[in-house]
């Protein structure tokens, strides 16, 4: 990696992208350092011949399967992201949804029936019974094991059906509903429910009392303006807690009473295509529509509470997340593949030591990820204050952005680094300097680019003089 400074030839880009810097304060000569912690989000496309992704499931032995659109099932793994297409078997390859059950065992719902590999992809065949030939477009399963499939006839005529054998045999618990079953989920008490065309459904995961389960999944007047209030609902999953969540065509819903009552949590009258929950107390949101468009990412806290952005310029509709055994988090988009990141991907902060009474020194620590490995970037510097304005830190040190003739060539700073933690001094603070700099505050980023921090996040406030 190379770190460098880039100069502000206009400083409205650099305006934008500290103005969004969240202010980490300092008691008067004390540091109390900034710390941000970014997705990098990487394509990981090689061996990819198909890039409109449908689905994502993943194993507990680290491997990951993909759908194409067409274009039948992928495979790869986090530690290695190469995929290889693995369609021995597989007559349909238009694959609407993936379930990796076991070591081994992955399901693929086609639009001509429901096949089962038992080694791990190798090889694929059509399950027996109803499902040999139904249009399979919803697969989950609850914590006994027992696995679920929802079907459509041209998008309507919906049915569900049960496996109690890890899928060797499929009996039908709900027919003739008159709905397209688009999402399947049984949260932690057992309930089943079936996202549809038209609002939501539950019953007990044998399928009886099957009854609607809508209340307050209110549809956006503005898209549906004078019809029935009914929601098609994209995607669903369920927590640990008992929540369930219902990512629908006008933003996502939570449920706390097993889908008596639903809430608005996030994504106002955005498409949510995806739900997944990292593990670690996180939920993520993937949205967008069909093909090209603006998609963001967005990650929230337990619960549903807080939201971010996590990820705004994927460019494609994020139609499918997973997490997979190494808690990295996988987008499939339609039109872009596979974009794969981790948690721990990144991340800058600012370290202090002397005291206000001899000098403090301030530096930038950059924990540099795997996933940039390889790559060249920049570290920038900035230094605002509300008198002497605003600063960038060059090779010879701190240059104020209004010298003309700045470019990037002649503010590089920072020789080539490798994968690991920096730490890159940026600063001496005299005791003087607490006084004539009170209200200077200092933020570094890493990127390609201010677009790039911009994009990844990847940027915090390192130091404040107060």
């Amino acid at each position: 990696m190379t770190f460098a400074v880039l100069p502000q030839p206009q400083p409205r880009s650099f305006t934008r992208l500290f103005a969004i810097f969240a202010l980490s304060l300092l008691l008067l000569g004390q540091a109390t350092p900034g710390h941000a912690e970014s997705l990098d989000w990487v394509g990981v496309n090689s061996g990819l011949s198909n890039p409109n992704i449908i689905a994502l499931a993943a194993d507990a032995q680290g491997s990951l399967y993909a759908a194409a659109q067409y274009g039948g099932m992928f495979k790869s793994s986090s530690a290695n992201p190469v995929w290889t297409a693995i369609n021995n078997g597989l007559t349909n390859q238009n694959v609407n949804a993936v379930l990796a059950n076991g070591s081994d065992t992955v399901f693929a719902g086609t639009n001509g029936g429901l096949f089962i590999s038992t080694n791990g992809g190798s090889s694929w065949s059509a399950v027996a019974g109803d499902l040999s030939t139904a249009a399979v477009s919803a697969l989950t399963r609850d914590d006994s094991g027992n696995l679920y499939a929802g079907t459509s006839v041209n998008f309507k005529n919906g049915a569900i059906y049960k496996s109690t054998d890890g899928g060797t045999t499929w009996s039908s618990i709900q027919t003739g509903t008159g709905k397209w079953i688009s999402a399947l989920v049984v949260d932690k008490a057992g309930n089943l429910f079936a996202g549809t065309d038209s609002n939501i459904y539950k019953s007990g995961v044998d399928g009886s009392n099957w009854a609607e389960a809508s209340n307050g999944l209110v549809t956006d007047p503005y898209l549906y303006a004078g019809t029935q209030p009914t929601q098609v609902i994209l995607s669903l999953n369920a927590d640990t807690s008992g929540n369930v969540y219902a990512g629908t065509q006008g933003g996502l819903f939570k449920s706390s009473d097993a889908g008596a009552n639903w809430t608005l949590v996030g994504q106002n009258r955005e498409r949510v295509r995806s739900i997944v929950f990292d593990g670690q107390g996180s939920i993520y949101v993937g949205t967008g529509f069909d093909g090209q468009s603006p998609s963001p990412i967005y990650r929230g806290d337990a619960g549903g509470t807080n939201w971010e952005q996590v990820r705004s310029t994927l460019g494609w509709a994020v139609m499918a997340l997973t997490t997979d055994a190494s808690g990295t988090v996988n987008a499939g988009t339609a039109g872009g593949g596979v974009f794969q990141t981790n948690v721990e991907a990144f991340s800058i902060s600012g370290t202090t030591s002397g005291s206000s009474s001899t000098s403090i020194n301030v530096t930038a620590d950059i924990s540099v990820a795997y996933n940039d490995l390889g790559k060249s970037g920049y570290l920038f510097v900035h230094a605002k204050h509300p008198i002497l304005g605003e600063f960038l830190l060059g090779p010879n040190g701190w240059v104020s952005t209004n010298v003309a003739g700045s470019t990037l060539e002649s503010l590089v700073s920072h020789s080539a680094v490798t994968l690991g933690t920096h730490s890159i001094p940026v600063l001496t603070v005299t005791p003087f300097d607490l006084v004539v700099l009170k209200g200077l505050v200092i933020s570094a980023g890493y990127g390609t680019s201010a677009a790039d921090v911009l994009n990844k996040q990847t940027y915090d406030v390192i130091y404040t003089v107060q």
